[in-house]
């Protein structure tokens, strides 16, 4: 429509990210929040911050992560090295470079014993151990042990995988859902998936 929709310049802040009324802005090396529209009230300065996820984000200062409210107000300390969002209300927390998931109360719904955990979608993350990859829903309980090269996140009730040198897809009940792998997949859109 031609109109902005914000306008902000000082210095060499970077905008990051804007979800919702909330700006994520760098300056230097350190994040801060800002409003929308007009870019007042502005928070304390972070060394790192997610953006804010249903009224919630992630801030890092003085080397401890904690909950803030979109009114920069802590919730609560978090006991997690690194965090980041991981959809559908949960977070991926980095305990001794092992990976879990919390809630937005800080609870630990899977434990930290994964060498990584990608996004949810649909319920379901993919998981690595031991450069193996495998499947696991939101209450962690485990649906495909680690046993393939790769794997991604689900979008329309599939998932690819690398399964024996060749990209396959798989179904929420973990079955090869194409008997036949391809070289070359992407992710289902609109019940349809571009493949070679």
């Amino acid at each position: 429509s031609g109109k902005y929709i914000i306008r902000y310049s000082e210095g060499n802040d970077k905008i990051l990210g804007i979800l919702g009324e909330q700006v994520r802005l760098k300056k230097d090396s350190k994040v801060y929040f800002a409003q929308l529209p007009t870019c007042g009230f502005r928070s304390s300065i972070y060394d790192a911050a997610t953006d804010f996820h249903n009224g919630i984000a992630a801030v890092k200062q003085d080397n401890s992560w904690m909950f803030i409210s979109d009114r920069y107000q802590k919730i609560m300390d978090l006991d997690s090295d690194d965090i980041r969002y991981a959809n559908e209300g949960l977070w991926i927390s980095e305990q001794n470079n092992q990976f879990g998931v919390i809630n937005s109360k800080g609870e630990t719904l899977v434990e930290h014993i994964f060498d990584m955990i990608f996004d949810f979608n649909e319920g379901i993350a993919p998981m690595q151990v031991d450069d193996m990859w495998g499947y696991l829903d939101i209450n962690g309980q485990i649906l495909l042990e680690p046993s393939l090269p790769l794997a991604w996140e689900f979008e329309e009730g599939f998932a690819r995988v690398i399964n024996k040198g060749r990209i396959g897809f798989i179904n929420k009940q973990m079955n090869l859902a194409f008997d036949k792998g391809f070289s070359d997949a992407h992710n289902f859109s609109e019940g349809l998936a571009h493949v070679q």
